[in-house]
């Protein structure tokens, strides 16, 4: 019978014990390197624009309107869609915001906060009331006229410029 404190059984399970782990190594580095690409923590690949911080507003008949929802969509965009030209597959998130109790939101296009890249938008916003939900079991009801969730209908427009942004208030009456 072989000593188990002999060096002969040291190696021999180091080498069996060093396979399962050069096993999993393999595996965590195959995975890893499945989730890790040029994209970010939301899944998306990242396109070489910069992107530049931006805040703004929202009233509603004069009320902050909370929870509400802004997207700004890039009029260079044909069809408004986000689709990069030359491949139809590839879809650029809008930059959006979401507003706080104030009416006060900050854009956002890939991670919180980081902003949007200069151009020219079409702005829409979508405000829903989430303590309605429920009640028929339907999404959350818009308190806006839908004209305002069309980019080309809201009448709204806001604009990036290289470095720090405060866009103009959107101020929307129903009324």
């Amino acid at each position: 019978m072989a000593d188990p404190n002999s060096d002969e059984a040291f190696w021999a399970r180091a080498r069996g014990s060093g396979l399962r782990h050069a096993r999993w190594l393999l595996l965590g580095v195959a995975l890893g390197g499945y989730g890790c690409s040029t994209g970010n923590s939301l899944g998306y690949v990242t396109p070489d624009e910069e992107l530049h911080p931006a805040v703004g507003s929202v009233t509603v008949d004069g009320v902050p309107a909370k929870n509400a929802r802004v997207i700004l969509h890039r009029l260079d965009s044909a069809t408004l869609s986000g689709r990069i030209p030359g491949d139809p597959k590839l879809i650029r998130p809008n930059p959006q915001g979401d507003c706080d109790e104030n009416g006060q939101f900050q854009v956002y296009t890939y991670t919180p906060y980081d902003g949007a890249p200069v151009g020219e938008y079409l702005v829409t916003v979508s405000w829903t009331d989430p303590e309605a939900r429920g009640r028929d079991g339907e999404n959350y009801p818009e308190l806006l006229p839908s004209r305002f969730q069309n980019p080309r209908e809201s009448g709204l427009k806001a604009t990036i410029v290289e470095g720090a942004n405060v866009l103009d208030p959107i101020v929307i009456k129903t009324r």
